[in-house]
């Protein structure tokens, strides 16, 4: 930004300089940020965020990608949604007297409490869209005691299935799923899982579970169980007929899966897994790990493909802070639109700076087989520790651009 433009914005109240900066280009505003710490705190509230937003942004038939990310600075938490590629981090905006229960790619999952019950909604950040959602039956119990303690987004996870027309909500606590399908308007518990002490028991991960094939795919340690809704509405019609899992054997060879930071990814069509790998034997290097990506080819005969790894170079190079083997990174995602599924390193917010944390991204090409890696800046506050939910998540839409 030129030295004569800031000069004359300072000259300015401040309510007139938010509603200047809201109409200026947004690498202007990225840029604007940097130039002092007022100037930040101006440009991260949510005033400017509520202005930017008004704005009209419906004009270009672009798409848009958003992360939701968790900050933590002095004190003051909440949710900031960092625009691809523009890098233009602002709040993100929710309903009025609205409390976030979970996330997924579909959106966020509020909840609202009144005299008259508790409401639910599938909150779209870039477009501000709210869909109302029926009250699982199952999750009553546990929605009334989350809501009564100051962080209720640890209770839940919220697992968006399919495309966004077509797409199955799956709302888990630590003993109970169900299945909400937007044609019946409906919540379906899920069955009983196989081999299990407490039958009941759902993993809470984001990345566990992904809709193919008309079925859900979800990975519980080195297998991937399968079941269809169409079972669950089979089996309430009968009394004779229980709805039961399928399983799929993860490849064994010539590698070892590390069970503990594994992820689905449906990308095109195809299912891909996504995790760390260890050679047969190598269990005695500093950091024997190796990021790599595997696609399912046939999952009634279980072929898999093989495995496409990250570059050695820059995975150590990523895992050179991490004091012990573990996923190098601190969340794994896919966008079903692109032909790529995104890796996001630890970051370490100790050694960021006042004015900004970077932000290092890599991607795979399930098209090529191809790894790259790009770089960003996301301003202050949008930094990683205590983060609210396992994010970040990606938005797309037709019809928003910064």
């Amino acid at each position: 930004m030129e030295s004569s433009a800031v000069a004359i914005l300072e000259g300015l109240p401040e309510d007139v300089m938010r509603v200047v900066l809201s109409h200026v280009p947004s690498p202007w505003v990225v840029q604007a940020r940097v130039v002092s710490k007022q100037w930040r705190r101006i440009l991260s509230c949510t005033h400017f965020a509520r202005q930017w937003a008004a704005r009209a942004h419906a004009t270009s038939p672009h798409h848009s990608l958003c992360l939701l990310l968790n900050y933590h600075n002095h004190g003051d938490e909440g949710l900031s949604a960092l625009h691809l590629p523009t890098h233009l981090c602002l709040p993100a905006l929710l309903p009025p007297a609205s409390r976030p229960l979970a996330a997924s790619p579909l959106g966020l999952l509020l909840c609202r409490s009144s005299s008259s019950g508790t409401f639910l909604s599938l909150f779209q950040p870039l477009t501000h869209a709210s869909t109302p959602l029926p009250p699982p039956p199952h999750i009553n119990t546990p929605l009334s005691a989350a809501l009564s303690t100051t962080s209720p987004a640890g209770h839940f996870f919220l697992l968006a299935l399919g495309t966004p027309l077509n797409s199955p909500l799956i709302l888990t606590t630590p003993f109970v799923a169900e299945i909400y399908s937007s044609v019946s308007s409906s919540w379906t518990p899920l069955p009983p899982l196989p081999h299990l002490r407490n039958p009941t028991l759902i993993p809470r991960c984001t990345s566990s579970l992904v809709w193919w094939k008309e079925a859900f795919f979800m990975l519980w340690g080195n297998c991937i169980l399968t079941f269809k809704p169409s079972q669950a509405e089979a089996a309430t019609a009968t009394t004779e007929e229980t709805a039961t899992w399928g399983s799929i054997e993860l490849p064994k060879e010539p590698r070892i899966w590390d069970a503990r930071f594994l992820t689905l990814h449906v990308i095109k069509g195809r299912l891909f897994v996504e995790g760390n790998f260890q050679e047969q034997g190598d269990f005695q290097r500093r950091n024997p790990l190796r990021i790599g990506v595997v696609e399912l080819a046939d999952p009634r005969k279980q072929l898999w493909k093989e495995a496409s790894f990250m570059p050695d170079s820059l995975s150590m190079r990523l895992c050179s802070r991490q004091q012990h083997p573990a996923h190098c990174f601190y969340t794994t995602y896919s966008d079903p639109l692109s032909d790529h599924v995104y890796f996001t390193p630890y970051v370490d917010t100790g050694s960021a700076s006042d004015n900004e944390l970077s932000i290092e991204v890599v991607l795979f090409d399930v098209s090529s087989g191809s790894w790259s890696s790009m770089s960003n800046v996301a301003a202050s506050p949008a930094l990683f520790s205590s983060p609210t939910f396992r994010g970040p998540y990606i938005w797309r839409t037709s019809n928003f651009q910064c």
